[in-house]
């Protein structure tokens, strides 16, 4: 997708509000597109590899749980949040990674959409 390229690119000159602009455009296009498994790939990735753009580690760390726990998530993903686990819960701390990821095992894709939004709106 371009805008996502597009991100990538202003990401890279430091302009991450362009950058955050661009990414709600992709969401957006895997929202209407209406394919789960795609949507929570670009959920995955956005919170796994680009978590720059989400200031709220509690925020990452529900949404790779939803991932996790989704039963139309891939295989990938699920052994990547599992990888993505101990960098995380270093940096919260046990408790505060724990209660995070119990939030988001219960959250649903509709909630972890609007967690996306909102941090790409305010990054």
């Amino acid at each position: 997708i371009g805008a996502d390229w597009v991100a990538d690119v202003y990401r890279d000159m430091g302009l991450n509000q362009e950058a955050a602009l661009q990414q709600l455009d992709v969401l957006e296009w895997h929202l209407a597109i209406g394919q789960v498994w795609q949507t929570l790939g670009f959920l995955f990735a956005k919170a796994a590899w680009n978590s720059d753009l989400i200031s709220n580690l509690n925020h990452i760390v529900q949404i790779l749980a939803m991932v996790h726990h989704h039963p139309e998530a891939t295989d990938f993903h699920r052994q990547k949040a599992l990888e993505a686990r101990p960098r995380l819960e270093k940096e919260m701390g046990a408790a505060a990674f724990n209660a995070a990821w119990q939030k988001g095992r219960e959250m649903d894709l509709n909630t972890a959409v609007d967690l996306l939004r909102q941090a790409l709106t305010n990054p």
